[in-house]
């Protein structure tokens, strides 16, 4: 899906060099995913920490 979107943007964006309006797309897109994984490895850290109490 992420590559469908990035060739959305690099057709939207016609009026720069279209190879590098796609490696652009790619790379943001990278960048969130990035994001996202950190994001998900913070609350996997804090739901392991959480002591339950009976």
């Amino acid at each position: 899906m992420l590559a469908l979107q990035a060739v959305e943007h690099a057709q939207i964006d016609s009026a720069r060099c279209p190879l590098r309006a796609f490696i652009s797309s790619l790379q943001e897109d990278e960048r969130r995913v990035d994001e996202l994984e950190s994001g998900l490895s913070s609350l996997m850290l804090r739901l392991l920490n959480l002591e339950l109490k009976p």
